[in-house]
């Protein structure tokens, strides 16, 4: 794993640069570097700033977390667009309606892949 300042700063993005190189030393004092993953640096980080770290929640780094809101809104988007009554719907409409399902499909897969490979 490549112990960046960067990888600090993805899961603690509510931390100032000085805050994260704290962080970093801590870490790295409690952890072989091998050893550490994102849920042990927020447990540090919230216990070294309680008031800025407000919660332990997970944090994906990899894109996870983002996927799964970019499927909840066009979930949402699809929902809105079949209000539309069928004797208004343009082909344009359907046409977009069936491009946002693909487009959740492929996302679904892709976080599939993405969760698999956290598995291992």
């Amino acid at each position: 794993m490549d112990l960046t300042k960067t990888y600090f700063e993805q899961i603690c993005p509510e931390l100032l640069e000085s805050e994260v190189k704290i962080v970093i030393d801590n870490v790295l004092d409690l952890y072989k570097p091998a050893d550490v993953y994102p849920q042990a640096v927020r447990v540090v980080a919230k216990s070294l700033f309680p008031d800025i770290i407000k919660d332990e929640k997970i944090v994906y780094i990899d894109g996870t977390d983002k996927i799964k809101k970019a499927i909840e809104h066009l979930r949402i988007a699809y929902a809105e667009l079949d209000k539309i009554p069928q004797s208004k719907l343009t082909d344009g409409t359907g046409m977009t309606m069936i491009d946002i399902n693909s487009s959740i499909h492929y996302l679904k897969e892709e976080l599939s892949n993405l969760e698999s490979k956290r598995a291992f």
